[in-house]
């Protein structure tokens, strides 16, 4: 929960089934990863506090058992804090992910640790000191990185136990990579393609399933996945006449149905848009849309 346009924000939990707001909550920081523990008697957390980087506090992921204070959470993996790192907390079904991305020599590396959420304190990393933009994600078990270092686009590859390339997902697209949503069955990418958004799919095997329809009139934009055992697309798109609106895809009709739809501040007046270019110094054609 943010308050204004601050930076930090505030950390609670919701009881869904009474709708009670629990006590129990965090002040002051940016959320690095949350993960409920199953039967939801906790949560796996990574919370950078406001004045972390102040007091050079170390980056840390804890278990919390709802009903008891945080002072008491356990610590499952801790890391020195340096300028410019931070830690993020990853999760499936099966396994605890931890990435430190920070600055060696001039670079920015990430190292990555993997942790069984039936042994959730025993961390073993999967690889170190890898150039970024390499951004790992856990699904079903196991490991899959979104490789924008090594390919110019990015790519997506699932890893093998010592963090080695094991099979190419995704392979590199003629536009770079601008989103990633995975459900259970499929992994959905999006791309900027011709100023529009294009979403295409393929299964956790590597198999090309095909391209989305996108709402049309305005732009679009991919939403992540929030829950490892997601099995829906959301798209939000908004436009110059038409407010910011969540669409749920139904890929059984192959449709959208509007989810949620921001209500316009003042009366709409749909304006005539058209689509320019203008050249740059270096010659590049660049579009823009004027209403």
């Amino acid at each position: 929960m943010k308050n204004g346009g601050e930076r930090c924000e505030q950390l609670h939990f919701v009881d869904i089934e009474t709708r009670q707001i629990l006590e129990e909550h965090l002040e002051g920081g940016i959320a690095r990863g949350l993960a409920f523990v199953h039967g939801n008697c906790g949560v796996f957390y990574c919370y950078q506090f406001e004045l972390a980087n102040e007091e050079g506090r170390p980056h840390e992921v804890r278990y919390h058992r709802f009903g008891d204070s945080f002072d008491v959470d356990e610590i499952l993996i801790s890391k020195p804090w340096t300028p410019r790192s931070r830690l993020i907390l990853l999760s499936d079904e099966f396994n605890l992910g931890a990435g430190l991305v920070y600055e060696n020599d001039g670079l920015m590396k990430i190292d990555f640790y993997l942790a069984s959420r039936m042994n959730y304190g025993s961390w073993r990393p999967i690889f170190v000191v890898r150039a970024v933009p390499y951004s790992p994600f856990l699904h079903d078990g196991r490991i899959y990185v979104v490789d924008a270092a090594t390919s110019q686009n990015g790519r997506v590859l699932r890893l093998n136990e010592g963090g080695c390339p094991e099979s190419l997902i995704v392979p590199e697209q003629e536009s770079p990579i601008s989103a990633l949503h995975f459900t259970r069955g499929q992994l959905y990418v999006s791309y900027l393609v011709d100023c529009g958004t294009e979403i295409r799919s393929w299964s956790w095997e590597g198999d090309f399933l095909g391209v989305l329809p996108t709402p049309s009139g305005g732009s679009a934009r991919l939403l992540p996945a929030l829950c490892a055992l997601n099995e829906t697309v959301f798209v939000e798109q908004e436009s110059f006449s038409e407010p910011a609106t969540i669409f749920e895809y139904q890929s059984d009709h192959r449709k959208y149905v509007a989810w949620e739809k921001q209500r316009p501040r003042r009366t709409r007046t749909v304006p005539d848009v058209r689509r320019l270019t203008y050249s740059s110094k270096d010659g590049t054609t660049i579009p823009l849309w004027l209403p």
